[in-house]
């Protein structure tokens, strides 16, 4: 169920997507972030968290600016 708690979190995590740089100069630690965002957002786990950010990276097309994940995400969504 969302809530305004998710709201704000959403709102949280395009905050950090707009803080990159669209010619991919930077990289972003999304786990870093994810960890941040979830001491202040505790009611979703970090990886859900991660998770979202990566998705909003990658619907903005920022994916150069991310560090590569376990999983390998970003790579199978990029090809």
């Amino acid at each position: 169920m969302k809530t305004g708690r998710d709201e704000q979190l959403m709102g949280a995590i395009n905050a950090e997507a707009d803080r990159c740089l669209p010619d991919g100069v930077g990289e972003m630690d999304i786990r870093r972030i994810a960890m941040c965002l979830h001491e202040r957002y505790p009611h979703r786990m970090a990886q859900e968290i991660e998770s979202r950010l990566r998705l909003v990276m990658w619907s903005r097309g920022l994916f150069s600016t991310l560090q590569p994940d376990r999983h390998n995400l970003v790579t199978a969504a990029k090809g």
